[in-house]
């Protein structure tokens, strides 16, 4: 009998917990205990008025959503943590999961449309880590629970690990693999570490030596999270990756291929036009100046033989003279250049010589009549 009631009591302390965890909400997983968040409560302590997020998706499609809740970092503090000495966070619906360096719940956020944060609409629970900037791919992070179900947040509140992470290589053609590899220190001895890769475009990846081949065209920034079992944690800098060609803006520089990968400047064509090399390209400024047109020369009349042959070639020399000087003065005025100064001296000479041989014909002729 005693034992039924030990029983009864134990299923009644446990029922309420079960019926928590079912509902809408979030469990916080603190290194001493859980604690349950229920919507009423994230509601009563929001901190994140309506605000419009990118929901950006592999390949650049992106939407926006609006949403008003309670950021992460102030949910951590509401949980009985201190954002301020977290090493990440992460937050899992189901089987999908996303991780937030510790440094992300900092306030002022460092995304530029607010910070990362968990919303209660209806019997759904919600979170979305904002996009970096104008390429970050964030569809991966944004999490719905099951309906009346909760998220979890797992706080790594261990050692603050120093993670540094590189890759074999800064500029690739679309779908040629980029080798990427990390390291951490400040971990405590044994600890077993977990290496997490984002790689920018909405693919992740496990493992302190990884590869990643990226399928389209553009600049991505690939991070690794670090997080021990001893609840340590820690992120790398970001490493930027530039796939096919690179940006407009780059010509003309002076730089060239830029990067500093071993393959750098390698003749795949990708990165400029095909030829393999890495010199400055012209930009701005540095474009060579237009050459003035040329008139062709236009078919003449045989002239007239007043003053033996040297009129007859003046005149057969003087159209393609006239033609060309003003073919060109109207060519080059028409493109905004400037004409010649002066006519050439044989065309000056050509008309020189028509001019006379005009009056000669104009003068009236004597006639002499036979004797």
């Amino acid at each position: 009998m005693r034992c039924l009631t030990a029983l009864a009591t134990t299923a009644a302390l446990l029922a309420p917990a079960a019926a928590a965890s079912a509902e809408p909400g979030v469990s916080v997983e603190l290194p001493e205990r859980t604690v349950f968040l229920s919507a009423d409560e994230l509601a009563a302590d929001a901190d994140v008025p309506a605000t419009e997020y990118t929901l950006r998706a592999e390949g650049g499609q992106a939407t926006r959503e609006t949403h008003a809740g309670i950021s992460l970092g102030r949910l951590v503090a509401l949980a009985g943590g201190n954002p301020d000495v977290v090493a990440g966070v992460t937050v899992s619906a189901g089987d999908r999961e996303s991780y937030l360096p510790g440094a992300d719940l900092a306030d002022p956020p460092p995304f530029p449309e607010g910070p990362a944060l968990v919303w209660v609409e209806g019997d759904v629970t919600g979170y979305l880590r904002p996009v970096r900037d104008d390429a970050d791919v964030n569809s991966g992070d944004r999490l719905t629970s099951e309906p009346g179900a909760s998220l979890t947040v797992a706080v790594q509140t261990g050692a603050l690990l120093e993670v540094t992470a590189g890759s074999d290589r800064e500029r690739v053609a679309p779908r040629k693999p980029v080798g990427f590899w990390a390291s951490a220190l400040g971990g405590e001895g044994g600890e077993q570490l977990t290496y997490r890769w984002r790689f920018g475009d909405g693919t992740t990846a496990t493992g302190q030596e990884v590869r990643h081949a990226y399928r389209r065209p553009g600049r991505y920034r690939a991070s690794v999270s670090v997080i021990g079992d001893g609840r340590s944690g820690g992120t790398s800098e970001a490493v930027t990756i530039t796939v096919g060609k690179p940006p407009a803006e780059a010509a003309g520089d002076g730089r060239g291929g830029g990067g500093g990968g071993k393959d750098e400047g390698t003749a795949s064509g990708a990165f400029d036009g095909g030829s393999g090399s890495t010199g400055a390209k012209a930009g701005p400024g540095s474009t060579r100046p237009k050459a003035r047109p040329r008139a062709a020369p236009e078919p003449t009349a045989p002239g007239r033989r007043v003053s033996g042959r040297l009129l007859d070639e003046a005149a057969t020399a003087a159209p393609p003279a006239l033609g060309a000087a003003t073919g060109t003065a109207g060519a080059v005025k028409a493109a905004g250049g400037e004409a010649p100064g002066a006519l050439p001296l044989a065309g000056i000479a050509a008309i020189g010589l028509l001019a006379a041989g005009a009056l000669l014909e104009l003068r009236p002729r004597r006639r002499t009549h036979p004797a």
